[in-house]
């Protein structure tokens, strides 16, 4: 019984995950804009090469994420009348996605909540952390920060979008809600992002290297000196990146 028990949990808990929308022309989301490689996109496109599907995810890791999409939840249901969104009803809540199109690729985010407060609206990012990391947090995670500015990127770029323009979406401001994952007495911690220098400067450059491909076919320089570089070595189109100039 007990082995059934055990099984019955981790069928629940094992999902299928795939990344990606199975073709060779992928969505960037809002969380991989720091690790963006435009040369890899470029070159994914040019051969059509389908992003893969990730196998199931390991049972440990199908809780955790389990957890966390449990915190988000209870963070949303307490945010109670100021939350709105597609749909308003927490156990039922629709995030906003935004898009934009871009020299033949997309860019895009999903907000956890939208709080709205008096004639102003704000993206809320939710983030679930060790214990360790969040007693040692004094800042947003650097990741966490260029995610948090995509939103606010995707929302400059969308004014006319009928929710962004209905509620005053802003894009001046973000703020994302860390939730220690074990109890403290003071659990969580709440931070105030803006747009700043080094994320408008990367993201002028990924868009100036994108505008150059879709005319010229011009690819960027490598980010990976060698085929044998850590990160050269996980990505699926190293063989063709050291074969162009």
């Amino acid at each position: 019984m007990k082995k059934i028990l055990y099984k019955t949990i981790e069928n629940y808990f094992t999902q299928k995950m795939s990344k990606g929308r199975g073709d060779f022309k992928r969505t960037i989301h809002a969380s991989e804009i720091l690790q963006l490689c435009p040369r890899k996109e470029m070159l994914q496109q040019k051969y059509k090469i389908k992003e893969p599907h990730k196998e199931a995810l390991p049972f440990g890791l199908s809780i955790t994420f389990a957890i966390g999409r449990a915190v988000e939840g209870k963070i949303r249901e307490s945010l109670g009348n100021n939350l709105i969104g597609p749909e308003t009803m927490c156990w039922n809540y629709q995030e906003l996605n935004l898009q934009v199109e871009k020299y033949g690729f997309t860019f895009s985010g999903s907000m956890d909540a939208i709080f709205k407060y008096e004639d102003i609206s704000v993206p809320i990012e939710i983030k679930s952390i060790s214990p360790d990391q969040f007693d040692e947090l004094v800042e947003p995670l650097i990741q966490h920060r260029f995610q948090c500015q995509t939103y606010l990127w995707l929302i400059k770029n969308n004014k006319k979008h009928q929710f962004v323009k209905t509620n005053g979406l802003s894009h001046d401001k973000c703020y994302i809600i860390y939730i220690s994952k074990t109890a403290k007495n003071n659990p969580i911690k709440i931070f105030e992002i803006k747009l700043d220098i080094p994320y408008v400067n990367l993201m002028k450059e990924h868009l100036t290297q994108f505008k150059l491909y879709s005319e010229t076919g011009g690819l960027p320089q490598r980010s990976c000196l060698t085929e044998k570089s850590k990160s050269a070595k996980k990505c699926m189109m190293c063989k063709h990146c050291f074969e162009e100039k």
